[in-house]
C-alpha cells in the first residue's frame, strides 16, 4: 500500500473537486507505488505497520537484532532445538523485546544455529510519518510532471530544468532515521 492517496496527488495536480478521471487515478496509483517502492528500498524495510514472521540466524549470546523496527509488539517467539524440535518461548520469562529491534533472552543464550529463531512480530509505523509522506508525493508528482525523467531540455534558445526524480540529499538523509538495521 502506498504512502499517499491518488486523490492527494489529483490535489497536488490542480485537479479540483472533479479529481482523477479512472486512468490517471490508475496512473497516480502507480507511481505512488513506484515511489513507496524508492523509499522502502533506501530504508530496507518497508515502513507501513504490519504484522511479519522472520526466520533468523543465531549466533548465540543474549541479544538478536529483529530485521524491522519499530517494533510494536512481538507475538510469537520460537526457538528449533538441536533437533529441530520447536520450542515455544514465553514473554518476560523468556526474552523481552524493545521498541529498536532488539530481542534479548531473560534465561540463557540464543542457540548458535542458523534459521533457528522464529519470529513473528508487529512493525511499522501507523500513520506513515509525514516526511515520508510528503516524499512519496513528491516523487510521484515528479513522475507524473516528467516521466521520461528529464534533468532539461533545450531548445534554441529556450531552456527548461526539471525538478529531480530521484530522491534529493536531504531526503536521503531523513529517510536514513528509517532505516533497516
Amino acid at each position: 500500500m502506498p504512502y499517499a492517496e491518488a486523490e492527494e496527488l489529483g490535489i497536488l495536480l490542480g485537479r479540483g473537486d472533479e479529481g482523477l478521471d479512472g486512468v490517471e487515478t490508475a496512473r497516480a496509483e502507480m507511481l505512488l507505488e513506484m515511489a513507496t517502492g524508492a523509499i522502502d528500498s533506501k530504508t530496507e524495510q518497508p515502513l507501513q505497520l504490519q504484522e511479519s514472521t522472520h526466520v533468523l540466524d543465531a549466533r548465540g549470546g543474549t541479544k538478536l537484532v529483529l530485521p524491522r523496527w519499530p517494533v510494536t509488539a512481538v507475538a510469537a517467539v520460537v526457538v528449533l532445538d538441536e533437533r529441530d524440535q520447536e520450542i515455544t518461548l514465553t514473554h518476560g520469562a523468556d526474552y523481552r523485546w524493545t521498541r529498536w529491534g532488539l530481542l534479548r533472552r531473560v534465561r540463557g543464550c540464543w542457540p548458535c544455529k542458523e534459521r533457528s529463531v522464529i519470529v513473528t512480530l508487529t512493525a511499522g509505523y501507523d500513520p506513515i510519518p509525514g516526511s515520508v509522506h510528503a516524499m512519496c508525493l513528491r516523487l510521484a508528482l515528479a513522475g507524473w510532471e516528467n516521466p521520461a525523467g528529464l534533468e532539461s531540455l533545450r531548445l534554441g534558445d529556450w531552456n527548461a530544468k526539471y525538478a529531480s526524480a530521484g530522491l534529493t540529499t536531504a531526503e536521503l538523509r531523513t529517510l536514513s532515521k528509517y532505516a533497516a538495521h
